[in-house]
């Protein structure tokens, strides 16, 4: 039925409007696909996912069957500031790691001196041997308890630490960069003969000997990683003992020849591992600690082979602590100092003490008494690397080459030389530095020299100039000093310079931190231009990623950063340790470096010669320069006198303590009128019209 009475009008539809050539527009290309055309297009796709499988299949298995080096990834560095004058050496194949089987290893319990452990009255008697940094070089010393100056034992244009003393007294091993790169050493103490252990450009270091002088355990870097090596005396013999992708090193050897304890990364941090030589796979080495906030290092076994000696390089205070083998939970504070041995019984150690303010310190201390330390020896200059105690003496008189080389003093890493000498005021003139990019690279007469040395060194070690460019050198007297910049820096006495810091976020540099009382201290490390062993060292610690605190995290926010999971790989140089050798010291961080970027200050290095900041600049600039020098303006005494008015605003406290009146609310409490409500109640004589109800003519009757 129609909805309509009649059917609407039918309405005519317009016809088309033809359009115009120019807009006329390109339909494109349409490929009709029909219902029969689906099983072909579905099978050519098919087709084409399995070419694609087979050719990334075949590309995976011809990477894995041929191992390629592959570099670092570091941000493109200026072709001009490669050291040209470095020699180009080879690369070395080494065997890639793998986890094999540890055959029988014959390390006897047995002390060459006849008796163990030894007593009390031997730790006098007994020698300390020590690596010291002075100058451009490290060199091997030993001192006796009472001498009144130690004995140099090792000389010569390079670095030699990480000393062992054998057991029986008679042989130091050490770890020596020389020509061909950190190589294993042996110096005779009946002799003074010394022979090379180990060949190679690839770092080997820190030895340790067997129980019966016939092995040394050593760290060697391989395949961009540490790892833990075996190697006898008399035969040559080596193996690897440890093979994990995590660095493996600073090894020691347990008393009775069957196990050996190093320093593992395998975790993601440092952590103290065990592996015995009686179980020949290393998925049986244990690992001992697991503390999160511990960085262990150094590991000695006691006499009696019961406990691990070790130095907490993380802590402010370089804590030692003693673990029981047989409890390794049972951690106990043993002592403060780095690179920890044990001395004479095993109730006593001798330490290094490091100190910012001075030079270092050997110390003996017994184990849990830190506050009984006492003092041994402390150097007139340098740094002390390592020290190791031992139960021996030097032969008298000093034989062969020992005799010349302990005469010998070290060779001044440079000399000063005022090239403009001035007879007036000022007494020393501020000089220019060739070859530096820096907003005023100028220097003081007195260190410009000392400059150009550290310059010319990490040129020569790390293979590029990287001082060539620097943030900052010197700065104006009267210039405002920025806010995370101390007025009275030596940069304004031409006694300071900023390395760049665009060489940390190219990931040429890496800095670890180092705690040192309440506060902190950075290392610089420089990553070696060539990579094959001849440069630079392999890293043992965790960079501190100041990155972190961006990350979102509340805990790196809080803390400025936190340490790298892990050590990036490859050879780096010890940049602070190099300018410190040429008198360019580090300087610590702000106090706020947590919550303030420019307070960390890892890139300011300054040689103040002993001077206070005023003679620094009254060195270079004229009295009334100085005089008239105020980094801030003095306040005037009426802005003093301004600040009692805001005093008198007390008596304007008397209106708020008169509040009094609000206590007066008692007549709120008297609210029992509003309880008086009977009278509402009292509503009876409404009820009273019952009286009406009782009228006379109630009572008429029908």
């Amino acid at each position: 039925m129609s909805l309509y009475r009649t059917p609407p009008p039918r309405q005519e539809k317009p016809a088309p409007r033809p359009t115009p050539p120019q807009e006329k527009r390109d339909e494109g290309v349409r490929l009709p696909i029909k219902r029969a055309h689906l099983p072909w297009l579905i099978g050519l796709v098919g087709v084409n996912v399995c070419v694609l499988a087979g050719l990334g299949l075949a590309y995976v298995s011809s990477t894995l069957a041929a191992p390629v080096a592959v570099a670092p990834t570091l941000a493109p560095w200026p072709s001009d500031a490669i050291f040209t004058e470095v020699p180009t050496v080879a690369p070395v194949t080494v065997a890639p790691s793998t986890a094999a089987a540890l055959p029988s290893i014959e390390a006897a319990a047995q002390d060459a001196r006849g008796k163990t452990p030894v007593s009390d009255a031997d730790v006098a008697a007994g020698l300390i041997v020590f690596s010291l940094r002075s100058g451009a070089a490290t060199h091997l010393w030993s001192y006796r308890v009472g001498d009144e100056t130690p004995t140099r034992l090792t000389i010569g244009p390079w670095e030699d630490r990480d000393p062992a003393v054998s057991h029986d007294g008679r042989q130091i091993a050490y770890a020596s960069r020389r020509q061909d790169g950190w190589n294993l050493q042996l110096l005779d103490l009946t002799t003074g003969a010394t022979r090379q252990l180990t060949t190679g450009p690839e770092y080997e270091g820190h030895p340790t000997w067997s129980p019966d002088d016939q092995w040394l355990v050593f760290e060697q870097y391989r395949d961009e990683n540490l790892d833990i090596r075996l190697l006898n005396i008399a035969s040559g013999e080596s193996h690897y003992l440890t093979a994990d992708p995590g660095g493996d090193f600073e090894p020691a050897w347990s008393p009775d020849g069957r196990t050996i304890a190093y320093v593992s990364t395998r975790t993601g941090k440092p952590e103290l591992w065990l592996r015995s030589l009686d179980k020949p796979y290393e998925t049986d080495a244990v690992q001992l600690t697991s503390e999160g906030a511990r960085h262990p290092s150094w590991p000695a076994f006691s006499p009696d082979g019961q406990r691990l000696l070790f130095t907490d390089s993380a802590s402010p205070l370089n804590q030692t602590y003693t673990l029981a083998l047989a409890d390794p939970t049972t951690v106990v504070e043993a002592g403060q100092g780095d690179t920890p041995s044990w001395a004479g019984a095993q109730d006593g150690f001798v330490a290094v003490l490091h100190s910012e303010e001075g030079p270092d310190t050997l110390a003996w201390a017994p184990v849990g008494h830190p506050g009984e330390a006492q003092i041994l020896y402390r150097p007139t200059a340098g740094r002390i690397d390592a020290a190791v105690w031992a139960l021996t003496a030097l032969p008298e008189p000093l034989p062969g080459d020992l005799a010349a080389v302990s005469q010998t003093p070290d060779a001044l890493p440079y000399r000063v030389a005022i090239s403009q000498p001035l007879s007036g005021d000022p007494t020393v003139a501020l000089v220019g530095i060739p070859g530096v990019r820096a907003a005023d690279p100028r220097l003081s007469d007195k260190v410009d020299e000392s400059f150009l040395a550290l310059s010319d060194a990490i040129g020569q070690k790390a293979g590029w100039k990287f001082l060539e460019t620097v943030d900052n050198m010197l700065l104006a007297p009267r210039a405002p000093a920025p806010p995370s910049m101390d007025p009275n820096t030596y940069l304004k006495a031409g006694r300071g310079f900023d390395v760049i810091q665009a060489a940390n976020q190219a990931g040429w540099v890496v800095v670890t931190r180092e705690d040192h009382g309440y506060r902190t201290y950075w290392r610089v490390w420089v990553r070696a231009y060539l990579q094959d062993g001849t440069m630079g060292e392999p890293l043992r610690v965790m960079p501190w990623d100041f990155n972190a605190r961006y990350s979102g995290r509340p805990q790196p926010y809080d803390a400025g950063g936190e340490y790298l999971s892990g050590i990036p790989a490859g050879y780096f140089v010890d940049f602070t340790a190099l300018a410190e050798a040429y008198g360019w010291a580090r300087v610590p961080a702000a106090n706020n470096w947590r919550s303030f970027f420019e307070g960390i200050l890892y890139w300011r290095f300054e040689h103040r010669g002993g001077l206070s900041w005023s003679d620094a600049m009254r060195e270079i600039y004229l009295g009334d320069q100085y005089a008239t020098f105020t980094p801030v303006p003095s306040p005037t005494p009426t802005a003093t006198e301004t600040v009692e008015p805001t005093n008198t605003l007390r008596p304007t406290l008397t209106p708020s303590i008169t509040r009094t009146p609000t206590l007066t609310r008692t007549p709120t409490i008297t609210r029992t009128p509003t309880i008086t409500r009977t009278p509402t109640i009292t509503r009876t004589p409404t009820a009273t019209p019952e009286a009406t109800a009782t009228p006379e003519s109630g009572t008429v009757t029908p």
